[in-house]
C-alpha cells in the first residue's frame, strides 16, 4: 500500500485508529478528539478511512493521549473496537462469506497492509482456535499491544458472534522476546451448506425425473427438504463445536478467577501484615525522632552557649591585639634604624601579633556547624516491574471498596533507577495508603513518568482532599489536624516521605482541593549515588501547587 507523502518512512496506517477516534469523538467530544489527534500531528479529518500513514512515535502518542482520558485499560480496549464493523465498510459483507478462522489467518498474513512494524506469523490454526506471534524491534508501547489484541478479539463480532477469548502469554512491552497470544471463538451457523443441500436436491429431483420418470410435481419438496437436512446436520456439528469451545473458555475463566481470588487473599493478608509492621515502625520512628529532637535541642543549646562564649572571647582578644599593634607602631617610630636589637624585638612582637590573628581565625572556623547524612546502598529497580507491583498492591488495598485503580508507565519514564528498594516501598506505600484511607469512592491513579534525571511517580485520588491552609503542616510529624485524620492514622506518613526524600535528594509536589481530591508528584533521582551533598533540608523538599 502506498504511503502518504506527508509522512515519509511511516509505520502505521491511521485506519487502525478509526474506531478509537469514533469513540473519543462520540463519548468525549470533538475538542478532545482534536487534542488527541494533535498529539500525533494529525487532524480528525485524516482519520476518515483514507490511506494516511504515521510514524510509530506519533501512533503511540495518540494512543497514550487517548488512554490518559479513560478510566482503565478495559475502557481503552472497548474504544479500540468501537463500531468496528462500520470501520470495515462494505468489506464486512464479503468477509462473512468466509469462516472466522480463514479471516484470522488472512488478517495476520496481510497485516503489512496496515503496519510495517515487526513480523507476524501464525503458530497454530484450527476451526475455532488460533495462536499467533509478533516480533518487533524496538519494543512497542504496551498500548499498541492492547489495541492489537482488542481488534483481533473483536473479529468474530462481524458474524454476530461474541468476541474471541484471547489469552496473552508473552508481550514485547513487558520485556519478552516476542508477543504471543492464543484466541478461541465460536463458529457461526454455516448457512452456505444449506444452499449446497438445496442445489443438490434440485439436481436429485432432475435426475429422478429423467431416469425414474417420477413427475416433477411429486419432487418439488425434495430441494428444500435436502437443504433443511443438511442445515440440521451442520447446525448440530456447529452447536457441538461451540459447546466444546464454551466449556474450554469457562474452564479457563474459572481457573483465572480461582488464581486471582487466591492471589487477592494472599495480597490482602500480606498487606495487612505490612500495614501493621509499617505502623509499628513509624510509631517507633516517631518516638525516636521525638527523643532525638529533645537531645538535639539540648546539645544545640549547649553548642549555642559555647559558640557565644567563644565569639565573645574572640572579640575581646581582638581589642588588646589592636592595642599591641598600635603600640608597636609607636615604638617603631622611637627606635633608630641602626639599633638592630630594638628593631628585631619589634619585629618579633609583630610576628606574634600576626600569629594571634591566625589563631583567632582558626577559632572562628571551629565554630562553623557541620552536618552528616545517612548513606544507603542503591539497587537497580526496573520501572516496568515497579509499575506491575504497584498495580497489584493497589488492587489489594482497595478490595471491597467502590474505587477504580490504574497504574501504568509512559514512554518517557526511565527504564530503571538506582535506589534502595526499601526506601522506594516506604515512599510509595505512604502515599498509596493515604489515598486509600481518604478515598471512599471514585478512582486512584498511579502514573510513572520521566523528567531529566528523575523518575516522576504521580499519585492521584478523588478523596476528601486537604485545605490549602492545612497542607504545609501536614508534612511535619503529628502536625495535621486530628479531626481530619482517618481513624487509623497517626499523622506521620507525609513527614516520613519528606524526610526520606531529603536523604536521597528527591522532592515532592502536591496539589489538593477539598472534596475533589489530591495529587502528589514524587521526584526520585534516576542515578542516585549516596554522598553528603545529596541530602537537603526537609523544608526545601516540598512544593505546593494551587489548584486551577
Amino acid at each position: 500500500m502506498k504511503k502518504h507523502k506527508a509522512a515519509p518512512g511511516a509505520d502505521y496506517n491511521v485506519k487502525v485508529l478509526r474506531p478509537l477516534a469514533t469513540y473519543v469523538g462520540e463519548k468525549l467530544g470533538t475538542r478532545v478528539l482534536e487534542e488527541v489527534c494533535a498529539a500525533g500531528g494529525l487532524t480528525p479529518e485524516l482519520l476518515d478511512g483514507r490511506s494516511y500513514w504515521v510514524t510509530a512515535r506519533a501512533f503511540e502518542s495518540i494512543l497514550l493521549n487517548a488512554r490518559r482520558r479513560m478510566q482503565d485499560d478495559a475502557e481503552f480496549k472497548r474504544a479500540c473496537v468501537h463500531k468496528l464493523a462500520e470501520a470495515y465498510g462494505p468489506m464486512r459483507f464479503v468477509l462473512r462469506a468466509f469462516s472466522p478462522a480463514a479471516v484470522f489467518r488472512r488478517s495476520i498474513e496481510t497485516y503489512h497492509l496496515v503496519s510495517t512494524v515487526g513480523q507476524h506469523e501464525v503458530i497454530e490454526s484450527s476451526q475455532n482456535r488460533m495462536a499467533a506471534r509478533w516480533r518487533a524491534s524496538p519494543a512497542p508501547h504496551r498500548l499498541v499491544c492492547l489495541c492489537k489484541q482488542a481488534q483481533t478479539a473483536a473479529l468474530p463480532t462481524l458474524w454476530g458472534l461474541p468476541p474471541a477469548h484471547l489469552i496473552e502469554t508473552h508481550c514485547l512491552a513487558k520485556g519478552d522476546e516476542y508477543c504471543h497470544y492464543e484466541g478461541t471463538w465460536f463458529s457461526p451457523v454455516p448457512y452456505r451448506y444449506a444452499l449446497f443441500g438445496f442445489l443438490a436436491g434440485i439436481a436429485a429431483a432432475y435426475l429422478a425425473e429423467q431416469w425414474a420418470a417420477i413427475p416433477l410435481a411429486e419432487l418439488v419438496l425434495l430441494p428444500p427438504l435436502a437443504a433443511v437436512l443438511v442445515h440440521i446436520v451442520f447446525l448440530y456439528r456447529t452447536v457441538a463445536t461451540n459447546r466444546a469451545v464454551e466449556l474450554s473458555i469457562v474452564s479457563a475463566l474459572e481457573s483465572v478467577v480461582a488464581e486471582e481470588s487466591a492471589a487477592r487473599t494472599e495480597l490482602l493478608r500480606l498487606s495487612e501484615t505490612q500495614r501493621d509492621w509499617v505502623r509499628f515502625l513509624e510509631e517507633e520512628r516517631a518516638a525516636r525522632l521525638s527523643a532525638i529532637r529533645d537531645v538535639t535541642a539540648h546539645f544545640r543549646d549547649i553548642e549555642s552557649s559555647r559558640t557565644a562564649v567563644l565569639r565573645g572571647v574572640s572579640h575581646d582578644l581582638r581589642n588588646p591585639l589592636q592595642v599591641i599593634e598600635a603600640s608597636i607602631n609607636f615604638l617603631r617610630e622611637r627606635f633608630r634604624p641602626e639599633d638592630r636589637d630594638s628593631v628585631g624585638a619589634v619585629d618579633d612582637i609583630v610576628w606574634a601579633a600576626q600569629q594571634m590573628g591566625r589563631l583567632l581565625a582558626d577559632l572562628n572556623r571551629t565554630m562553623a556547624p557541620s552536618s552528616t547524612t545517612t548513606i544507603r546502598p542503591p539497587e537497580k529497580l526496573v520501572v516496568s516491574e515497579l509499575t506491575e507491583r504497584v498495580r497489584r498492591r493497589l488492587f489489594a488495598l482497595v478490595h471491597g471498596k467502590d474505587i477504580r485503580v490504574s497504574a501504568f508507565h509512559t514512554r518517557e519514564a526511565p527504564v530503571s533507577i538506582q535506589l534502595d528498594p526499601v526506601i522506594f516501598d516506604r515512599l510509595l506505600d505512604n502515599l498509596l495508603t493515604n489515598a486509600v484511607k481518604y478515598t471512599n469512592r471514585g478512582s486512584i491513579l498511579v502514573e510513572f513518568d520521566g523528567s531529566p534525571g528523575f523518575l516522576v511517580a504521580k499519585v492521584s485520588d478523588t478523596g476528601r482532599g486537604i485545605a490549602h491552609e492545612d497542607l504545609e503542616r501536614s508534612f511535619t510529624a503529628g502536625g495535621s489536624r486530628e479531626d481530619r485524620r482517618a481513624s487509623n492514622s497517626l499523622g506521620v506518613g507525609l513527614s516520613v516521605v519528606v524526610q526520606l526524600l531529603a536523604e536521597i535528594g528527591g522532592r515532592l509536589e502536591v496539589m489538593s482541593k477539598p472534596d475533589v481530591g489530591t495529587t502528589f508528584w514524587l521526584h526520585l533521582p534516576v542515578q542516585y549515588a549516596p554522598s553528603a551533598e545529596d541530602s537537603c533540608a526537609p523544608s526545601n523538599v516540598v512544593s505546593i501547587r494551587r489548584p486551577g
